[in-house]
């Protein structure tokens, strides 16, 4: 089996021809803020936490991860469209040990480009060979990030809200969690056994066992920046 780093360098190459291969700079922001633009090699890319898992659950699974490299690259391009509206909305100037790309371009073509981040995400699952893997399976996966991209959204606009309230709940914070992050990871593995070739019901009850997983990582972070180091400290999370 493939190590952690061998599916990244897979996951990175397939992302960095796509990119290479547009002319147009708004593909350089995009390549810049994935880390692969190679401005600065002195700079650690970032894992692709998400992209790893579906491969990784793909061959758990019993498919073949050499088939689905699309749809992790997908996942990752999803993930990084939330980055980068996350560093727009928070003010963050930092990201990865660099300049956010906002900081670096500008909050308006920042949207642009995680924008751009969400279309590829949808057109690379598109993409996956039609030879193994039938128009149903494809558009089934495509349904599966676009489902858990809304619900993501939907978690966003929780976490924002709570930053106006005074009255939120334990039980309204785990539902902005579970929404946010849990969809991401819920997403993950549901598109990973649509590609493995499941029954429907298998992927929705996969989906919530990465809904578990994501909400617990959104715990996590949420609690490092209330007690992890200062740098890592964010002002608005003191309003949540």
């Amino acid at each position: 089996m493939e190590t952690r780093d061998q599916i990244q360098v897979e996951i990175d190459r397939l992302m960095k021809d796509y990119l290479d291969s547009k002319s147009l700079p708004l593909y350089d922001m995009l390549s810049y803020h994935l880390g692969i633009h190679g401005l600065d090699p002195s700079l650690t890319i970032p894992k692709r936490n998400l992209g790893i898992l579906l491969q990784t659950t793909v061959k758990a699974l019993g498919g073949n991860p050499s088939l689905t490299l699309p749809a992790a690259m997908s996942i990752e391009m999803l993930n990084a469209f939330c980055e980068i509206h996350d560093d727009v909305q928070s003010g963050n100037p930092t990201r990865n040990g660099q300049d956010s790309l906002w900081w670096v371009w500008g909050p308006a073509q920042a949207i642009n480009a995680g924008d751009g981040m969400h279309s590829i995400a949808r057109l690379s699952i598109l993409n996956i060979d039609r030879n193994h893997f039938s128009d149903h399976t494809a558009h089934g996966a495509v349904s599966f990030l676009d489902q858990g991209a809304l619900v993501t959204f939907e978690g966003r606009y929780r976490d924002l809200e709570m930053q106006e309230r005074i009255d939120t709940t334990v039980e309204a914070y785990l539902e902005m969690a579970g929404q946010k992050t849990g969809a991401l990871y819920g997403t993950t593995l549901s598109i990973a056994a649509k590609l493995s070739n499941l029954d429907e019901k298998v992927c929705e009850n996969i989906f919530r066992s990465g809904h578990f997983i994501g909400q617990a990582r959104q715990i996590k972070l949420d609690i490092a920046q209330i007690w992890g180091p200062e740098s890592a400290q964010k002002i608005d999370f003191l309003n949540k």
